[in-house]
């Protein structure tokens, strides 16, 4: 993490000083400094998620993420976006917070879980919204893919894209596939879905999972997309049971 030692501390002036006697001058620092690392939180606010039926699911889900604020760095960010149709009003950011010395890793994990955790209770009192445009929020938020960054979606992987329907194509047995990016926007990043295939139980605040074929055919079907927004497979990763 880049915490100094008392012995460097002690040898500062000894070094500056042979430097200073070297005859050495004009010279300049040539060492790269590494780019911060971005977290970005996608949270799907569609009333087809298990977030919104289930509050132990969606407890399960914000640990999950708070587990992954803990592999930043200092100087790394965080971010949430709140997202459901097809509108730029829907890509709502939640919170945007930086680590450092004054901010550091378990305050930030405490302040991403917080605010997770009350964006999905205002989508729990206000029932979610009809459906989610996944693709066109992905697309529109000028995602940060410096290396080290990461991308986690919780969400249900049912969405509907511009001319396509997830959920229509597995009632029918369909393969699923998305409409795919212009551009490999996501280069760089590592991508995590959390909650895909989970929906509302209909037997009171619980969450089941959609039958194995579905949740096969999901799985497919966001990892072409991924893949075409350039994300290597290897880093491409799917959650469902948390």
């Amino acid at each position: 993490m880049g915490v100094s030692t008392k012995l460097g501390a002690a040898m500062l002036p000894l070094t500056i000083a042979l430097s200073a006697c070297s005859g050495a001058h004009g010279t300049t620092d040539t060492t790269v400094k590494p780019q911060a690392a971005e977290l970005s939180i996608f949270v799907d606010g569609s009333r087809s998620t298990a977030f919104i039926s289930s509050p132990a699911y969606a407890d399960a889900a914000v640990s999950r993420t708070g587990d992954r604020v803990m592999q930043l760095k200092l100087g790394d960010s965080a971010r949430i976006v709140s997202f459901g149709t097809r509108t730029t009003d829907n890509a709502i950011p939640a919170l945007s917070i930086k680590s450092g010395y004054s901010m550091r890793l378990p305050a930030m994990r405490k302040h991403v879980e917080q605010a997770l955790r009350d964006l999905m209770v205002r989508n729990r009192a206000s029932g979610g919204q009809g459906s989610t445009d996944l693709t066109y929020s992905l697309e529109n938020a000028a995602i940060h893919c410096t290396p080290h960054s990461h991308v986690a979606i919780l969400t249900d992987g049912v969405a509907e894209a511009e001319g396509f329907s997830t959920s229509k194509a597995l009632a029918t047995g369909k393969p699923v596939h998305l409409p795919l990016p212009a551009t490999a926007f996501m280069t760089g990043c590592s991508i995590e879905m959390i909650g895909i295939g989970m929906a509302p139980s209909g037997k009171g605040e619980t969450a089941q999972t959609l039958p194995n074929d579905q949740v096969r055919r999901l799985e497919a079907g966001w990892a072409e997309y991924f893949k075409a927004a350039g994300v290597k497979p290897e880093d491409i990763r799917f959650a469902s049971i948390l």
